[in-house]
Formats: C-alpha cells, sequence, structure tokens
C-alpha cells in the first residue's frame, strides 16, 4: 500500500488543471495532466486518455478521445 497513489489527491489535481484555462485541444489537456501527475506522484509512468463527448463535427460521432502514456 505505501506505492499507492490517492486517487482523491488525483482527483483532485485532474480538477485544478482542467479548470485553469479554456483549452482549444484535449492533447494539451492530457500533456498538461501527464506532467502535473508526474510531478505530484511517485508514478513512474502515466496513461491519460481524455474524451470530449459531443464534439461539433461532421460527419456526427459520439466522442473523440486522445490517449499518451508518459514515463519518467
Amino acid at each position: 500500500l505505501k506505492d499507492a497513489l490517492d486517487y482523491s489527491k488525483v482527483a483532485t489535481v485532474v480538477t485544478e488543471v482542467c479548470r485553469s484555462r479554456d483549452f482549444h485541444l484535449i492533447e494539451t489537456v492530457a500533456e498538461l495532466l501527464a506532467a502535473r501527475i508526474l510531478a505530484e506522484f511517485l508514478a513512474p509512468r502515466v496513461r491519460i486518455l481524455v474524451r470530449k463527448m459531443s464534439p461539433v463535427l461532421e460527419p456526427r460521432v459520439n466522442y473523440v478521445s486522445v490517449e499518451i502514456v508518459r514515463s519518467r
């Protein structure tokens, strides 16, 4: 358990990053989340999935997403 992440603290970081400013790209959100989590927690690697629901696109899609993996 000593190596376990406190997911409530991770969720707080996610909320802080997402509320910090307006984002035009979900890729930017993913990169900032990965950097912040690696900086504040002891995780050796993070995988971030950001999904935007109901984007304004033609043809219509349910969502778009980006997934990144970053390591120390």
